[in-house]
């Protein structure tokens, strides 16, 4: 009685040192294991099973973006985060994966109207030449038979001009026909309104007044006449 009571005291004393004996045993066969693992698909499920119990399956991806899928059904989220930690630690270096644990299953209801807005851009694809257009001077013109004479008076909206007027001249009696040109000239000197005094014979008619230049580098032009014989 003696002996086993003393076995069993010592027994109790020692048992501190069997408990970390077992546990360097177990960190050992841990380490072995670690230092043992490889990026090899065989190698990652055998350590994810043994350190995590959790049995998964890895597929190869398209590389756009991930180069491997982890595929888990767990639903305990804290080994989900071993779980990752543990592939990052021992996937070769530059691969990318993702997780699909197909016991978390996310559901969403709309609790109310969803008022969406588009967004749209537009970016210039080259240089764009502005060009300001033209302001419009109306060319006032008045034929006014006088005594033996044709006074044509002009008068533009804006001056000064660069601009012709052909006024035509039709003798009834000879058939014969000429015509009489009023030249604008940019020249600031020049007075808003120009008179042209046209010497007739009998007969003669102003039959037509229209413009020679249309436009210039200002302006487009407009013709009103008002002809009188």
């Amino acid at each position: 009685m003696r002996r086993v009571r003393i076995f069993a005291f010592i027994r109790v004393l020692i048992s501190p040192i069997v408990r970390l004996y077992n546990l360097f045993l177990a960190f050992k066969h841990e380490q072995i294991i670690n230092q043992a693992g490889t990026p090899q698909t065989c190698m990652l499920k055998r350590m994810i099973h043994d350190q995590l119990g959790l049995d998964v399956d890895i597929v190869e991806d398209t590389g756009l973006p991930n180069d491997f899928i982890v595929k888990v059904s767990s639903q305990q989220l804290d080994k989900e985060r071993q779980l990752v930690a543990l592939v990052n630690k021992y996937k070769q270096a530059g691969k990318s994966f993702s997780l699909n644990n197909s016991a978390v299953v996310y559901t969403q209801t709309w609790g109310g109207f969803i008022c969406e807005q588009q967004i749209m851009s537009q970016t210039w694809g080259g240089f764009i030449c502005e060009q300001a257009g033209k302001r419009l001077n109306t060319i006032t013109a008045n034929s006014i038979h006088e005594g033996n004479q044709f006074e044509i008076t002009v008068q533009p909206t804006y001056s000064p001009v660069t601009i012709q007027i052909v006024v035509g001249i039709r003798n009834s009696l000879y058939g014969n026909a000429y015509t009489t040109i009023i030249t604008y000239s940019n020249d600031t000197s020049y007075p808003d309104e120009q008179l042209l005094t046209v010497e007739y014979e009998a007969g003669d008619l102003v039959t037509d007044m229209h413009l020679v230049v249309e436009s210039d580098d200002n302006y487009d032009y407009k013709l009103i006449t008002n002809i009188t014989n």
